[in-house]
């Protein structure tokens, strides 16, 4: 049996962020090249989730990593991990609807069901494709 004194979760946030500085870093949102790292980007922010989920404390400590930036990319993983949005460009107008609806889900989550996760989003990111001009 582990000690209640030992391991993850007792270690100080300090050395949390330390643990978490050696994650790759990721291009600057303002970067160009943003788009082109999505699958970094998804998986980073599913193992931030992920690690999250796990408890109360790793909760705490990731919550204002995870929603740093609200991003909405092709492949993520939305609507608590149900599902994903699309790895390719869709190519009708109601195909985008799901890209809209998880863009909306997330500014909800940061201005209604939880105001102070506001103060940690530092920008909004997103690859929804204008069917209307074919990208």
């Amino acid at each position: 049996m582990i000690s209640s004194k030992t391991g993850l979760l007792n270690l100080p946030d300090e050395l949390l962020l330390e643990i978490l500085s050696n994650y790759p870093s990721l291009p600057s949102p303002t970067s160009a090249k943003w788009c082109t790292d999505i699958d970094q980007r998804v998986t980073r922010r599913d193992a931030l989730c992920a690690l999250s989920q796990t408890c109360r404390k790793l909760w705490k400590f990731f919550r204002p990593f995870i929603w740093k930036n609200l991003e909405v990319c092709m492949g993520m993983q939305i609507l608590s991990g149900t599902s994903r949005l699309p790895m390719s460009h869709p190519t009708r107008k109601e195909r985008q609807a799901p890209f809209y609806r998880e863009l909306y889900r997330q500014l909800d989550v940061v201005t209604v069901h939880d105001p102070s996760l506001a103060e940690h989003v530092r920008c909004v990111l997103h690859n929804i494709p204008d069917v209307e001009r074919g990208d």
